[in-house]
């Protein structure tokens, strides 16, 4: 149970908070132009409203949460794990979810998997896809997502370390936060 608290705690919360993707497997480029600060503000925003998925007992997992703007967010999927692994397979259906600046509309699968020695807990996980995305001055299209986001974090690890490889809306967005 403490494998399930970690990754719940320090993991795929904060890993899709980094951004997402949708279910297609080929990502395509941007449709919609977005600035490298906007790709910053919409994975904040956005992340922020995606609903943790009960991931309590292994097996299958389900949440929603509505959006502040009107629309919400469905999280389905499965979580399995040991005690010491774990792996996760999301869907999150957007319906025209509004949050201060965009607007969502399109599935995001998020993947991802940790490993616990007993002292210290690593966890990758992959976006890739596309995702449909309405500004809030009118601007729309698909933003091809195509990242990696890793960390490795120890007992004595008060602010874990994310790397993320790769882009998002043609943006580059590799780098350690």
């Amino acid at each position: 149970m403490r494998l399930q608290s970690l990754v719940c705690a320090s993991g795929f919360a904060a890993l899709a908070c980094a951004f997402g993707c949708s279910g297609h497997e080929n990502p395509t480029g941007p449709t919609v132009s977005l600035s490298q600060a906007e790709v910053v503000t919409l994975a904040g925003e956005v992340g922020s409203l995606m609903p943790s998925p009960n991931l309590g007992t292994p097996g299958s997992t389900n949440a929603s949460a509505a959006c502040p703007g009107g629309g919400s967010i469905s999280a389905t999927g499965s979580y399995s794990a040991t005690s010491t692994t774990a792996t996760l397979d999301v869907t999150y259906a957007f319906n025209s979810c509004k949050s201060t600046h965009y607007t969502v509309s399109s599935p995001l699968r998020v993947r991802g998997s940790a490993t616990s020695t007993g002292t210290q807990l690593s966890m990758q996980a992959s976006f890739k896809g596309t995702v449909a995305v309405s500004t809030s001055d009118g601007r729309s299209g698909n933003c091809g997502v195509d990242f990696t986001v890793s960390t490795t974090v120890g007992q004595s690890t008060a602010n874990p370390v994310y790397t993320i490889s790769g882009t998002a809306c043609g943006v580059n967005v590799s780098g350690t936060r």
